[in-house]
């Protein structure tokens, strides 16, 4: 259930940062509302790439044995 919760808050702060980004690029809203979902879409890619090359440094570069 904490999985699910922070999946959630992450998704809705992503969103909050693509939308204020979008509404400040964006001069007409016509635009801004074409163009949201797929800078959400590469937003999100980006930021699950970036995790799953920190998990996986971490997991062979600061595992201890």
């Amino acid at each position: 259930m904490d999985g699910l919760i922070h999946v959630l808050l992450f998704a809705l702060a992503a969103f909050a940062i693509v939308f204020a980004s979008a509404t400040f690029h964006e001069p007409e809203d016509g635009p801004l509302w074409k163009s949201l979902p797929k800078r959400y879409g590469w937003f999100c890619f980006w930021i699950v790439l970036i995790s799953v090359v920190m998990v996986v440094a971490e997991h062979t570069l600061a595992s201890v044995h």
